[in-house]
């Protein structure tokens, strides 16, 4: 994806790792833009509180 990004107006972003990741595709949603992140099974995990500080008020 990341060696097609700019035939599609795509941004691809190395992270160290799956929460920097996530805080990534966070913070970039909360400015407007439409985000994803992708992880191993395992990394998933490793993301789940900062899914949930995300969605708290």
């Amino acid at each position: 994806m990341a060696a097609h990004a700019s035939r599609y107006g795509l941004v691809a972003r190395d992270s160290e790792d799956e929460i920097a990741a996530l805080g990534m595709a966070i913070g970039a949603s909360h400015v407007g833009a439409r985000a994803m992140t992708a992880t191993s099974g395992g990394g998933f995990w490793l993301m789940v509180e900062g899914l949930g500080l995300a969605g708290a008020p």
